[in-house]
């Protein structure tokens, strides 16, 4: 898995699916292993049951991206809160050292692109 992607990318990419700067960054990278981490599979789900989407269209979007659930390893049990501090930063560190990158949103600026 070369990117996972999060909600934010999903929506932006279902609204623009040639032209967003989210279908440029897939362009970009063709031959990129995309997946989508569980949660952000039901986020994506609920948001399409409430905005009325049909969902047949809804499953054929999704169908690309294989869903990653959460392991012992990543996500661990809310009574270990020693190993649940600093999760999600010890996730990106994981995730960066095998050269790897989380793809999501991040404030637009001259300094800042909008995906990382």
């Amino acid at each position: 898995m070369d990117y996972l992607l999060d909600t934010n990318f999903l929506i932006g990419l279902w609204r623009e699916p040639a032209t967003g700067p989210e279908a440029r960054f897939l362009a970009a990278k063709p031959d990129a292993a995309l997946g989508i981490p569980w949660i952000v599979k039901a986020e994506f789900l609920a948001g399409a049951v409430v905005a009325g989407h049909a969902l047949p269209r809804v499953a054929a979007f999704l169908a690309d991206y294989p869903v990653v659930w959460a392991d012992e390893d990543i996500l661990p049990q809310p009574t270990d809160s020693a190993r649940a501090t600093g999760l999600l930063s010890k996730l990106y560190s994981k995730v960066s050292a095998c050269g790897r990158r989380i793809v999501g949103y991040a404030a637009n600026s001259a300094a800042n692109p909008p995906y990382i």
